[in-house]
This record gives C-alpha cells, structure tokens and sequence, in this order.
C-alpha cells in the first residue's frame, strides 16, 4: 500500500499543477460562497499508510481569499485527529490553496501537538457540487508529519 501512495502521490500533485497552469479548465459553475466538502483517501508517514476522512467549511471572500476550519481522522496505526483553520486563494481555474495553524491530537496517548496545515486541491463543478482531487501536508510539532491524499466532494450555498 506504501508503494501504491509513493507512485500515486507525485502524478496526483503535477496534475494539480498543470490544473492550476490553466491546462484544463472547469465548466463555469455558479459562484457560491460558502461550501462544505468531505474527503476521503488514504494518509502516510514514514512508509505507514492508512485511510482517512476530513470536513471542511470555507468561506469565500469576494476578491477569491477564502477561509476554511477543517478536520481530519486517520485511522489504524495513526489513530490521529487534527483541527484547524486556513487562509487561502481559490482560483478562477477551480485550482485552490490553503494555510494555517492547527491542532493534532493522538487518541491513543493523548497528547496534542500543534500543526501546520498545507492543502491544495481542484474543483470541477457540476452545478452547486464540486468533485475532485484534494491533497495535505501537516507539518507536526513531533516531526511525524502526515501527507494526505484523496478525494473531495463538496456543495456550495
């Protein structure tokens, strides 16, 4: 499963580049500014891998800066959570970016370190839903940083 993450990482993130370099572009969606997406995929550190699930809320400003709180759940060896918040741009292209402090608590032993959030991902919409691919990066206060990788869909009101 390592191995799987490993390959598919990197073509996941040059493809959200080259979305972002204007590639390919979305259909024209109407522009709402609030959205709430779910994602799920898989999460890695050091050459573990397990599944995980995040929400998030984010609110887009007229000028395209959005702010989003956000929370993630990985599972098996990981048993983490993690909450935050994030400023970023959402492109007109459906490329979006994100930054922001955060907490991360390890349910096993109980401890909460604090984070960084990175986050990048695109959005196709399909009327007042989005779809697409969504990718993190928490930088940890321990060093066990943890990248994410999946799929989100969302809905816009």
């Amino acid at each position: 499963m390592a191995d799987i993450m490993k390959k598919s990482a990197l073509p996941c993130l040059l493809a959200l580049a080259g979305l972002n370099f204007g590639f390919v572009q979305p259909a024209v969606a109407e522009d709402n500014p609030n959205r709430i997406n779910a994602s799920l995929g898989a999460a890695t550190h050091s050459g573990d891998v397990s599944a995980f699930l995040s929400a998030d809320y984010t609110y887009k400003f007229s000028n395209n800066i959005a702010a989003a709180i956000f929370y993630e759940r990985a599972g098996g060896d990981f048993d983490i959570e993690a909450v935050g918040i994030t400023v970023g741009y959402i492109f007109e292209n459906g490329f979006k970016f994100g930054v922001g402090p955060g907490l991360e608590h390890k349910l096993r032993d109980g401890k909460t370190l604090d984070l960084w959030h990175v986050t990048a991902g695109y959005d196709w919409p399909i009327n007042n839903w989005t779809v697409g691919p969504t990718a993190s990066y928490d930088f940890i206060e321990s060093n066990n940083n943890v990248l994410y990788v999946g799929l989100a869909v969302g809905f816009g009101f």
